[in-house]
């Protein structure tokens, strides 16, 4: 399957290909999910199928890679609302890049949000939210919340230099942007010691890179990682050290 060009000018230059295959979380193959290759210009296209997806002839240099899939969390207090689960990433394309699978996350069971600030428990993490704060993504018609723990296997490929990830979490309404950062506290099940500090890190959707938001510290009794400092984005939440 050949990429569409979808802005910038001209035909494209003979150059680099990228080629992958999206998956669901239980590994099915997951057909039409949107793709967009992006640099100075950009490229959208869509798997096939069977999941996979090929841009050919694109030039070598650095892109960003974003695969967003329709997907409305399993509550059924939020049916009415829409949202996307997404993975992005930010590549090195020369001549020829074959990424491994890209799982895209099962979006989870979603908490309608009420007005106001409020404590909301998403399996191990617990987020501080005030959703007047929030920009919505487009097609989001009421504030809500879904959180899923991803399995290492299924990481997208956008590591943290120097770092140790520990866990991830995808989060939705994904590209929710807070003004007032929300703070965060998990569940330390990964045997981190009392005291221990470690990096929070979000997603940028526009750039496909982790960025450090807080860090983190675990109660002198070892049971809970705290983020008082709080994050900014529902996108992907990282705990690395």
């Amino acid at each position: 399957m050949s990429s569409t060009h979808s802005s910038g000018t001209g035909a494209t230059p003979a150059g680099a290909t990228l080629v992958g295959v999206v998956r669901d979380d239980t590994g099915a193959p997951l057909a039409d999910a949107f793709l967009g290759l992006c640099a100075d210009a950009c490229w959208a296209s869509a798997s096939a199928a069977d999941g996979s997806f090929a841009y050919e002839n694109v030039p070598a240099g650095d892109y960003h890679l974003d695969v967003r899939v329709d997907g409305t969390p399993g509550n059924a207090d939020v049916q009415p609302t829409t949202g996307t689960i997404s993975i992005a990433m930010s590549l090195a394309v020369d001549e020829m890049l074959e990424l491994p699978p890209l799982f895209v996350p099962d979006p989870g069971t979603a908490t309608l949000l009420s007005a106001g600030n409020q404590d909301v428990t998403l399996g191990e993490l617990t987020l501080t939210i005030d959703p007047s704060s929030w920009a919505l993504p487009f097609g989001v018609d009421a504030p809500y919340v879904a959180a899923v723990r991803v399995p290492e296997m299924q990481w997208p490929p956008n590591p943290i230099d120097g770092a140790e990830v520990v866990a991830r979490w995808a989060l939705n309404p994904y590209g929710t942007l807070s003004d007032t950062p929300m703070p965060l506290s998990i569940t330390n099940d990964f045997g981190l010691a009392p005291d221990a500090t470690v990096g929070v890190y979000t997603l940028n959707p526009s750039t496909g890179l982790l960025e450090h938001e807080a860090t983190a510290t675990v109660r002198a009794d070892g049971t809970i990682i705290e983020a008082p400092a709080g994050i900014t984005r529902v996108t992907w939440v990282v705990l690395a050290r």
